[in-house]
């Protein structure tokens, strides 16, 4: 079952680094509630949340020719929102 997982996550991930953008709305489905429920918990603000989680996909996107190399996505994803979350609450 994991490795079904991952492996659906690698075939998402090698179509976002061609530009499929109706993969990376799957992978945006796929990861929206978990990353906002982090966010959250962070921040304590659901608009500010909403920005933030936002922001972070547009960065996936955005860099999205360097996504087959990520090994593990998932690791990747929330130390990117933890980081960009932190960078936001400082300013």
């Amino acid at each position: 079952m994991a490795g079904e997982v991952i492996n659906k996550e690698n075939q998402w991930l090698s179509k976002i680094a061609e530009g499929d953008e109706f993969a990376f709305r799957r992978l945006v489905d796929a990861y929206y509630n978990k990353l906002g429920t982090f966010v959250l918990g962070l921040t304590g603000s659901r608009q500010l949340t909403e920005e933030l989680v936002q922001d972070v996909f547009l960065k996936v996107w955005q860099h999205r020719d360097k996504l087959e190399a990520i090994e593990n996505f998932d690791a990747w994803l929330f130390i990117l929102t933890r980081n960009h979350t932190f960078n936001s609450l400082k300013q």
